[in-house]
């Protein structure tokens, strides 16, 4: 019997999921609304504002239980010539999960490269934390040649991957859950 409820209560929560398939999931999305670095001390530094719209896939999965997992990819690019592409010096990615505790009715975001995390009232708040980047050492700037262009390049994505198995696969097939900002950029001067 409870073997029959769990399939059951997955199977419901991959109904509700599939439910909000309109093209209006795909108006929400991610983007970088701005960005700056600051060398201080010999290391480079980002500061950035990201705007984190959830679809209504996401926010469902969210209030029922599931996870998600963002991921702030930074890249830093040395320019080559304009014939070859530019070689990339430095790449990290800063992940953060999101969850809702429903008898608390508290949101919790981890910050999965330190182990930090902090508890919130509502999701806004939740992904208004993750939305402003303050401060961020990026690249110690004896690694960078003084006398080359670089550039420094982030985007944020919607991680699938951490997905619930059967969730993973509709995410897989489903356009609604890619979500992501296209890369911007931004000069970092050695």
């Amino acid at each position: 019997m409870q073997v029959f409820c769990r399939q059951a209560s997955k199977l419901t929560l991959v109904v509700i999921l599939c439910a909000g398939l309109a093209p209006s999931a795909l108006a929400d999305s991610f983007s970088v609304q701005g960005m700056s670095t600051q060398r201080a001390q010999g290391v480079y530094y980002l500061s950035a504002d990201l705007g984190l719209k959830l679809n209504r896939q996401a926010r469902q999965a969210l209030a029922h239980g599931v996870a998600l997992t963002f991921v702030v990819n930074i890249k830093v690019e040395r320019k080559r010539g304009w014939w070859i592409w530019n070689k990339t010096v430095a790449a990290l990615a800063e992940r953060y999960r999101l969850s809702y505790r429903p008898l608390a009715e508290r949101y919790r975001l981890d910050n999965l490269n330190s182990g930090a995390n902090e508890e919130y009232a509502t999701r806004e708040a939740a992904l208004n934390a993750i939305s402003h980047i303050r401060k961020l050492p990026v690249i110690d700037a004896t690694l960078l040649d003084s006398h080359a262009y670089y550039y420094v390049l982030l985007r944020v994505v919607l991680d699938t991957h951490d997905l619930p198995g059967p969730l993973k696969l509709l995410a897989a097939i489903l356009p609604g859950w890619r979500q992501a900002s296209g890369w911007r950029r931004t000069r970092l001067t050695p």
